[in-house]
């Protein structure tokens, strides 16, 4: 029997974790992508200026993370018309 060495042990441990993170927050985006009408619309904002699609989907993951924020440091339910208006007027975020 072969034992494998810390360091490789490590390395795959830490990978098992990255690409755990990584779906973890890939998947609720493409969600959002699908029914959320603001994240729609950001998405579709971001594709007119020419970001590549999985750009677009790091972005919606790091918008979707300050929202969740905002609901629970608001402890308030979603409201997906609260920004609505304001979303018209926002430039290159």
């Amino acid at each position: 029997m072969k034992i494998a060495p810390i360091s490789k042990v490590k390395f795959v441990v830490e990978q098992f974790e990255s690409n755990l993170n990584y779906y973890a927050h890939f998947e609720p985006a493409m969600v959002a992508l699908k029914y959320n009408p603001l994240m729609k619309v950001f998405a579709e904002r971001l594709k007119a200026d020419g970001l590549a699609p999985k750009a677009v989907i790091a972005a919606c993951m790091h918008k979707l993370i300050r929202q969740i924020y905002g609901v629970l440091k608001s402890r308030t339910v979603f409201d997906a018309t609260f920004l609505g208006n304001r979303l018209d007027f926002q430039d290159g975020i």
